[in-house]
């Protein structure tokens, strides 16, 4: 009986199929979430503040409705509240007691979640980090160039690790967790990163870059980079590890914001222990069209 060679035809098709939707996922959001984020950014802090508290609420709530299997409102506006306050405690300087307020709204969660206490409470800091870094970063001296940094850095890597993926191929990152991640993915999204922040770098002139020279600047873009893809892991992890697929219906049929900012979550709150760490100065300027601010 001859042997008979299987059909791969579908499986073929599959793969295909599956990297055009998540292509086309990526465009669409882009096409959506950029042009806002530039244009809430570029009008100064407080619409920026607006569109990052929005985002902030949109993840607190998908997290905990992933964590708990359902929605808990309560849970949700406990934690809510507690972000905004703490965002406008940073608006206005105090970054400081913000991290105090985010501990007592993922106490407050805790005792309202319906189950998993612990892992909604844990939603808190997951989604008010970020809004709490971007924020301070957004406040800096030449808060405009420190955000279109850590953007362009973030955007660059998907982009960069997309392509160096498609067209390397090889071992896969982390199969069990995120199949379609691979390390030469993974390496030219950093390679990416790198020079993208170079360009950023140029463009906004010496006074923004702080005195940094152009090789702490490259390994700070490929830092953040790092960071960035680890959260976009975490997310994917998350995912696996509560049985869902998208973490909201934020797009519909492409995710929601958990899906979207992953890894600006964890690149942002990097970039501004960084910015904390160093001591950049901040300013306070609500609305503010310069470009240097």
């Amino acid at each position: 009986m001859p042997h008979r060679e299987p059909d791969t035809s579908t499986s073929g098709a599959e793969p295909r199929q599956s990297r055009a939707y998540d292509l086309r996922a990526r465009l669409i959001s882009a096409a959506i979430m950029v042009p806002v984020a530039l244009l809430c950014l570029g009008l100064g802090q407080a619409p920026f503040a607006l569109l990052v508290a929005v985002g902030a609420v949109l993840i607190l709530r998908e997290w905990i409705r992933m964590v708990n299997g359902t929605q808990s409102v309560a849970a949700v506006v406990a934690g809510g509240i507690a972000i905004l306050v703490a965002m406008a405690t940073v608006f206005f300087g105090l970054t400081g007691i913000a991290f105090g307020i985010l501990a007592a709204g993922a106490l407050c969660v805790a005792a309202l979640a319906p189950v998993r206490r612990i892992w909604a409470a844990a939603g808190v800091f997951y989604a008010g980090l970020p809004a709490v870094a971007l924020v301070h970063l957004r406040g800096l001296e030449y808060g405009l160039a420190a955000v279109v940094f850590l953007f362009v850095v973030v955007w660059s890597t998907d982009v960069a690790a997309y392509g160096g993926g498609r067209a390397i191929g090889g071992p896969k990152l982390w199969p069990s967790v995120s199949p379609k991640k691979t390390w030469a993915g993974f390496v030219s999204g950093l390679l990416g990163a790198g020079l993208a922040g170079l360009l950023v770098a140029w463009l906004v002139g010496p006074d923004a870059r702080y005195g940094a020279g152009w090789g702490v600047i490259f390994f700070f873009a490929i830092m953040i980079s790092f960071f960035g893809q680890m959260g976009d892991l975490f997310e994917s992890f998350m995912k696996r590890h509560y049985g869902v697929k998208d973490s909201g219906t934020l797009i519909p049929g492409h995710g929601g914001a958990m899906d979207r900012l992953d890894s600006i979550i964890t690149a942002a709150s990097f970039a501004a222990l960084v910015a904390i760490a160093f001591g950049l100065p901040r300013v306070f300027e609500p609305y503010y069209w310069s470009v240097a601010q």
